[in-house]
């Protein structure tokens, strides 16, 4: 997390019955990377996901959405791993870190990145 920008003492455990991973926090922004049991497939559903595009990472095909297409402050990318996705969601939430961060898909792509490196094939 240090090569994006974070400190990786700040991440924070995220376990639900529908996800786990973490959680790790910024000045003014956040992301988090979670495992979702399931097939990338569901995540190209225009109903459910808006907008939804393919994106390719280290050779994984995956997912990029936004909450809302054209808003530049949310970024999901969801890519396959094995029998499940690997999500990076990555969340800008203060003005001052959006003119450092103006566009979060471009910061998800480099967690994304970094993650898809260490992700089982």
């Amino acid at each position: 997390m240090r090569a994006v920008g974070l400190n990786p003492a700040t991440g924070e455990d995220i376990d639900s019955s529908l996800q786990r991973g973490c959680l790790w926090s910024g000045a003014g922004w956040r992301v988090q990377v979670t495992v979702l049991n399931g097939s990338i497939d569901r995540f190209f559903n225009q109903d459910l996901f808006p907008g939804v595009e393919p994106i390719t990472v280290e050779g994984l095909n995956g997912a990029r959405y936004r909450d809302e297409p054209g808003d530049m402050r949310s970024c999901y990318i969801e890519l396959p791993s094995q029998q499940a996705t690997v999500g990076i969601i990555l969340m800008v939430s203060d003005a001052p870190a959006l003119k450092q961060i103006p566009d979060a898909c471009t910061k998800a792509v480099e967690v994304a990145t970094l993650t898809a490196r260490k992700l089982p094939r």
